[in-house]
């Protein structure tokens, strides 16, 4: 019974290092600075799904630094100005929650390596009695 017991305690041990370190990797790899290379929104209104279109115009920049204590910070900048933001990150499963002062955003993590990271969310509503959907992709590429 006891090397039963011990085989079962070394078994969700490993299980459970092995998630953690998932985890981690994952948190590793989107430390650091990222710059939006491209931005796609693809919206339907009342079911008619129009096609993608760019969302990033050509003299805007955004740059996003998310540090290893859990918070970023975000520089957006046009040929208007700057906008600075910043606020905390976590990574849940596939999920990475971004919250500043009075927003809070999820992003589906599509792809995501040392180099390269894609993240996609909706945006849904009505406006003028019209009902929208807006799946908005987002690329970026570590600086």
């Amino acid at each position: 019974m006891k090397k039963v017991l011990s085989i079962l305690v070394i078994a969700l041990f490993a299980i459970a290092m092995v998630s953690c370190s998932k985890v981690n990797d994952t948190e590793k790899l989107i430390i650091g600075q990222w710059q939006e290379t491209e931005v796609i929104g693809t919206t339907t209104i009342n079911g008619v799904t129009g096609e993608p279109e760019s969302m990033l115009e050509p003299d805007e920049t955004t740059v996003i630094t998310f540090k290893k204590d859990h918070t970023y910070s975000s520089l957006w900048t046009t040929d208007g100005g700057e906008v600075a933001s910043k606020g905390t990150w976590s990574v849940q499963d596939n999920t990475l929650t971004m919250t500043s002062e009075s927003i809070s955003t999820e992003c589906n993590i599509d792809e995501l390596d040392k180099n390269n990271m894609v993240l996609s969310y909706h945006e849904s509503g009505v406006e003028s009695g019209l009902s929208y959907s807006t799946l908005v992709v987002i690329k970026m590429k570590k600086i």
